[in-house]
């Protein structure tokens, strides 16, 4: 296994420039990179000894680990180099059940969050997540968490049409739901406010979209290559809320906080560790009080080699995190590894 040829040829793509011994940037491929510097790169990619290659773009913020789709996004084919690349990846994940993926999305893909309008159903709304979590939510603090009150709203304002599935349910999804946007940007999960035994519908935002990853992920910027990341883990996009606001007051330094909208806990670590965020991660689940410890354990052993720390927490005065502050001031860690 030759590292050496696979810097080279990165190297030998249009722009791509040595920063330091560790660094080289290339052209992203995925966003297409600066629009007003035509010659500029800033995909940064990361060499560590005895771990894959880990790039990060500072335009589009789309990070992860280097491997045969992307350096053939790049215009790189030559068989022995992709070898080499996929043995040193091999070699670096330690044969673990993490995956290294690249999935090009749409280009340029990051649609926008529409302003809230302050009409009567919308105050209704507002009232609803302010009661759910006690905060007084305002709209804008609402469309910062990528929330969304109309899904008319945002189909026109990012040119996208309504999902043939959904044509049907399209008034009460407007009338009766709030709506979380996905970590990946490609799908909504919608909460309904009202009794319904339709409580959550998951609407994909592309036709072919196959809703693999459904977590919803509190916006942040966070330094992947910081020696120690928090990852909040929860069930809920409420839940993962009141976490952030109530337990965590805010705290977004070196932190994540991503709702897996069910069990998936499994699919959403492996997401970030995906990301590049090797050995750096500090995992805290707060769990609902209905799940025992032996379904994280399995998580645990799975995982562990990609692990700092690894901690489970239960609210004891409720079934989950996602109420009130006065209903988690009891928040115990029950396990501990680190």
């Amino acid at each position: 296994m030759e590292i050496k040829p696979i810097i080279e040829a990165l190297l030998n793509t249009p722009y791509a420039k040595v920063n330091d011994p560790e660094h080289l940037y290339v052209r992203c491929p995925l966003c297409g990179d600066s629009m007003k510097h035509q010659d500029g790169a800033h995909c940064g990619i990361w060499i560590r000894p005895g771990q894959p290659l880990i790039y990060h773009c500072w335009i589009c913020e789309e990070s992860g680990i280097v491997n045969t789709s992307f350096m053939e996004s790049l215009g790189i084919t030559n068989g022995s180099v992709l070898n080499d690349l996929n043995l040193l990846n091999r070699a670096g994940m330690k044969g673990a059940k993490l995956q290294s993926t690249f999935h090009m999305r749409t280009k340029d893909w990051n649609p926008s969050i529409p302003v809230i309008q302050d009409t009567k159903n919308n105050q209704e709304k507002l009232e609803y997540m302010r009661s759910r979590l006690g905060i007084p939510f305002t709209y804008k603090s609402l469309e910062g968490l990528r929330i969304i009150f109309s899904l008319d709203d945002f189909l026109k304002l990012n040119h996208l049409r309504i999902h043939p599935k959904y044509q049907k349910s399209r008034f009460f999804l407007n009338r009766d739901y709030v709506g979380f946007l996905s970590t990946t940007k490609d799908m909504i999960t919608f909460r309904n406010i009202r009794d319904s035994k339709y409580r959550y519908i998951k609407y994909p935002v592309f036709e072919n979209n196959p809703l693999e990853m459904q977590s919803y992920t509190l916006p942040s910027q966070v330094n992947m290559l910081e020696p120690s990341v928090d990852l909040h883990l929860a069930e809920g996009t409420f839940d993962i809320l009141g976490v952030f606001f109530h337990i965590q007051h805010a705290n977004l330094k070196n932190q994540i906080y991503s709702s897996v909208c069910g069990s998936a806990y499994k699919k959403t670590i492996q997401y970030f560790l995906r990301k590049g965020f090797l050995t750096n991660l500090n995992i805290h689940i707060y769990s609902d009080r209905d799940k025992d410890l032996d379904f994280y354990r399995n998580i645990y052993y799975d995982y562990a080699e990609w692990f700092r720390s690894f901690h489970v927490y239960y609210n004891m005065k409720s079934k989950d995190t996602g109420v009130t502050k006065d209903e988690i001031e009891e928040v115990e860690s029950v396990w501990n590894h680190n």
